[in-house]
């Protein structure tokens, strides 16, 4: 029952990110514009870390080690050896 609420919550967290990138283009006053988007990114959020205390440390892991596979170095940087 928890993972079938974190998963909920998760999704819930990626569906208001993406209705958050989507407010700009509805033709909305700036006033409505920034009460939108900051409700929808704190119900996200809120969502988010709710999921991950569901669904445990182990998914938690799992979404830097995501988000770090780009950023990580495969091969150490060769030292340079210029001759002159």
């Amino acid at each position: 029952m928890k993972k079938i609420a974190g998963f909920s919550l998760l999704s819930l967290a990626v569906v208001t990110w993406v209705i958050a990138a989507s407010l700009p283009f509805l033709g909305l006053s700036m006033a409505e514009l920034a009460v939108g988007t900051t409700v929808i990114v704190i119900v996200g959020e809120g969502a988010f870390w709710l999921s991950m205390f569901f669904l445990g440390s182990q998914y938690w892991n799992n979404i830097k080690a995501f988000f770090a596979r780009p950023f990580k170095r495969t091969k150490q940087p060769s030292e340079c050896t210029a001759e002159a």
